[in-house]
């Protein structure tokens, strides 16, 4: 076939490598993953514990579709927090893999399908953006491994489906480098390639539409770039001298100190600091239970571990070491590119480490948690996931210099060593699944069911920074089944006509403080305030979840709903009260 088509022919010889190296990064995800991919129509990995994430991810891209397939727009949606609805703008991860997910009649099929091309197109970028300055197959093939299948990237794809959306960002970058020319004397880079620009452009729209600290990383990286590249120039220091580390010293200090006076007067960091790196998560793989009980059996531990996903992998910090000792003598005939990625790798270790902190211990705070106290700035909040950018930066500069210092056979057996190594280091402990065939029967049941409006209980708002009652999670997923509106949800933002809505109304402010806590008791509520409740949010179903059988909270719904008609619909282990 491909002989008939000569065009095709010489496409698949030149990039047949390339091919190939999809091949494997397919084949990682499918061992990685278990059996997702083999049955992508039934599991989905997640779970359903009431607090995860990845339903909210499932669901949002269950509205996006609703509304598009309505031909209305996707940027508001009155399905969750009914009656008034939200503002989809800040959840801009739904619209890329939404968009996807419209070309399959199963969005299950078509999440894990966007999900695994993804894992594939990172590590095809990340190989050919590092093929760009180390020319060894293998080496190139390494670093697009490192960036896709990284720890990090694995283990947030348990509950932050999103973060593995970085397909465009290799890309990005990739052309990016070409957009401007920093020769002569001008005070502003001019453009080398309109081209380029637009690419950059069209990729980080790409990234935009995925997710929102991703597309924050991308515009650190450009800004940085330049400022590092064409301003600062730091590898013309010398830092054989003693000045230029008393002057780090000295803005390390002024700068530890301010940000000290800010949080004493109560400066919101927007729980940046709480959420900031360890430096040790650096050289110790703190996910893993023999290192927490390590830690643990000697008294430590590592705060907020469950972002403290840097580790690279034993042989890869053993491959670093071991090329700094070989490539001592290449610093003056190092490329420029390859020494600013050196820099930025530097720089995001900074910035995910806001405090540095050893083991958890506090040690004094850097220049970078400056930014935190920053408006806008300051809403990439979890800023240890700027990792991101360092797992695909730092490999490709260790690679250059191990690449240049040895000979290229034994760069080839290295490179391909350590992919099998790593490989065993970085593969994952079994994903839990959210398996549609066990569904509570319950669910299904409500779908027929008439009326448009579910009241669940639990109920709760909830967004980034603010849980008011309690958001059970599993209802989100649960929606995309029985597909009607609902009282209470998760936005990226709350605003405030949504809490006013549900915090001016006593019977609402009453189901979320028993939402909080099920067994308090509450006085009844008077006849006008649950008719006003019923006007307001006109719930048409009440869906009680197991946990709140036998408790304050139903007796409180049992006694509401009684005065306006409602009647058990089933005896299961959900209940269902319905008026119809």
């Amino acid at each position: 076939m491909a002989a008939n088509h000569p065009h095709l022919k010489e496409f698949l010889t030149k990039n047949l490598k390339w091919l190939a190296a999809m091949l494997v990064f397919a084949a990682v995800y499918v061992v990685y993953t278990g059996n997702i991919m083999l049955q992508p129509d039934r599991y989905l990995i997640g779970r359903l514990d009431m607090q995860s994430d990845v339903p909210v991810f499932y669901n949002n891209i269950y509205l996006f579709e609703k509304k598009v397939t309505a031909g209305q727009s996707p940027l508001h949606n009155d399905m969750e927090m009914y009656p008034a609805g939200f503002s989809m703008t800040m959840n801009s991860h739904n619209f890329i893999m939404g968009a996807f997910c419209l070309l399959f009649d199963d969005n299950t099929i078509g999440l894990n399908v966007g999900l695994w091309l993804s894992f594939i197109l990172s590590g095809l970028g990340a190989a050919l953006l590092c093929y760009r300055f180390v020319p060894n197959y293998w080496a190139a093939l390494l670093a697009g491994f490192i960036f896709a299948f990284s720890p990090w990237k694995m283990i947030k794809l348990q509950d932050h489906h999103w973060f593995a959306l970085t397909a465009a960002m290799p890309f990005y970058i990739y052309h990016f480098i070409d957009v401007f020319t920093f020769e002569g004397r001008r005070f502003l880079p001019a453009i080398a390639s309109y081209k380029k620009l637009v690419y950059c452009l069209l990729l980080g729209i790409v990234t935009a539409l995925s997710e929102y600290y991703l597309t924050f990383f991308l515009l650190y990286f450009s800004g940085f770039y330049i400022v590092i590249k064409h301003y600062v120039q730091p590898w013309r220091i010398d830092f054989k001298k003693l000045r230029p580390w008393l002057l780090i010293a000295l803005i390390t200090g002024i700068a530890s100190t301010a940000v000290s006076l800010l949080d004493a007067m109560g400066w919101d960091d927007k729980g940046a600091f709480f959420w900031g790196g360890d430096l040790a998560a650096y050289f110790l793989p703190v996910y893993s239970p023999w290192v927490t009980n390590l830690l643990g059996s000697v008294g430590l531990e590592i705060p907020a571990y469950q972002e403290n996903f840097f580790f690279l992998g034993f042989s890869f910090i053993a491959f670093t070491v071991a090329t700094v000792f070989i490539a001592r003598k290449q610093e003056n005939s190092t490329p420029t590119e390859v020494k600013t990625f050196a820099w930025l790798s530097l720089l995001f270790v900074m910035l995910s480490l806001p405090v540095l902190k050893v083991l958890g211990h506090f040690l004094f705070y850097l220049p970078t948690a400056l930014i935190h106290y920053i408006p806008f700035v300051n809403n990439v909040r979890v800023i240890t996931r700027i990792f991101v950018l360092f797992s695909l930066l730092f490999p490709i500069v260790v690679l250059w210099y191990f690449n240049n210092s040895i000979k290229k056979q034994v760069v080839t057996a290295v490179s391909i060593a350590l992919l099998v190594v790593l490989f065993i280091e970085f593969k994952p402990n079994p994903y839990q699944t959210i398996d549609k065939q066990s569904i509570p029967k319950e669910v299904y049941e409500l779908k027929p069911m008439k009326g448009d409006v579910v009241l669940p209980i639990p109920a709760g708002l909830r967004d980034g920074f603010t849980q008011i009652g309690l958001n059970n999670s599993d209802m989100l997923y649960f929606q995309t089944i029985f597909d009607k509106k609902m009282i209470g949800g998760y936005t990226a933002r709350l605003s405030s006509k949504v809490k006013q809505l549900y915090l001016i109304d006593p019977v609402m402010r009453d189901i979320l403080k028993l939402s909080e806590n099920p067994n308090q008791e509450l006085p009844k509520p008077t006849p006008q305030q649950v008719d006003a409740f019923f006007a307001a949010f006109a719930p048409d179903i009440i869906f009680i979840h197991p946990k709140y059988r036998a408790t304050a909270a139903e007796r409180y719904i049992f006694e509401i709903a009684g005065r306006k008609g409602f009647r058990l619909a089933n005896a299961g282990e959900y209940l269902i009260m319905t008026r119809h």
